[in-house]
């Protein structure tokens, strides 16, 4: 009896320090006004930090490709996922002037770019054929998006950890106690 009461706490805490583990969600960086990022922006099972960076394709990505090169699916989900934020957020402009992003998922700046545009009330698609002349001239932010390696802190993880720690020197314990009685 002991030793299933001792096991209920046991599975107990693990299910309040698994449902206490702060959960992330996205932050927006700076400003509705003056929007230079959003922190926490999952992307399928990645969580990522977005920067806006302004300036033309060739400019943005001349040492490191784009996130999502080849990857029209994610670029798509990247793209909503931005334009949700946006919307939620009451963001009315990035970098304090610009009124378009880009997630790029091709080469070069071409029309395999999804480019969002502030034209009112929310932001929406202008579809990749209009934004070429923009993507090219750099008058719109390019999203630029990095792993974000502090997704799960690690401090959530230390109970965690400790209570497995605690389940396997219990079953050890109780091993021992049991070949101790079977012996004498």
């Amino acid at each position: 009896m002991k030793l299933t009461s001792l096991l209920a706490g046991a599975v107990l805490t693990i299910g309040i320090v698994v449902a206490a583990a702060p959960s992330l969600a996205a932050t927006l960086v700076g400003t509705p006004s003056d929007a230079t990022g959003i922190n926490d922006l999952v992307v399928g099972t990645t969580t990522y930090d977005v920067t806006f960076v302004q300036g033309s394709y060739n400019s943005v990505y001349a040492t490191t490709p784009p996130t999502f090169l080849g990857d029209f699916a994610d670029a798509q989900t990247a793209s909503n996922g931005i334009d949700a934020f946006l919307n939620l957020s009451g963001v009315t402009a990035l970098n304090t002037f610009t009124l378009e992003f880009a997630v790029p998922f091709a080469i070069s700046p071409s029309s395999n770019t999804f480019v969002y545009n502030k034209l009112g009330p929310p932001w929406t698609d202008l579809g990749s054929a209009n934004a070429i002349s923009s993507i090219a001239d750099g008058s719109l932010a390019q999203a630029v998006f990095t792993v974000d390696l502090t997704a799960t802190p690690l401090p959530a993880a230390f109970p965690l950890f400790a209570s497995g720690l605690g389940a396997l020197g219990l079953l050890g314990w109780r091993r021992k106690r049991k070949a101790t009685a079977l012996a004498a």
